[in-house]
């Protein structure tokens, strides 16, 4: 598992792969979720993995936040071309 996670990062930190490596992982992903059949509820995130950044931008932008006490979210309306103060 620790290979995996690594591997992942390394993937993540160079931003590409070809079709073989990233058939690779997966199939690793699936021989490791074979293990745990609770852990196919990735299947839920499969929609973040493809973004279109040639679509327009929202305006409203969110952040969620949990703790062992509860969780909250906020929205606020921001021009898109506004660059962050933070």
């Amino acid at each position: 598992m620790w290979r995996l996670r690594l591997a992942t990062l390394e993937l993540i930190k160079i931003g590409r792969a070809d079709g073989k490596l990233i058939e690779n992982l997966v199939g690793h992903f699936t021989f490791a979720g074979l293990l745990q059949r609770g852990s196919f509820w990735a299947a839920s995130l499969i929609c973040l993995v493809k973004k279109d950044l040639s679509a327009p931008w929202s305006n409203t932008v969110h952040a969620a936040d949990a703790s062992f006490w509860g969780r909250g979210v906020v929205a606020v309306e921001r021009d898109p071309k506004e660059r962050s103060t933070m």
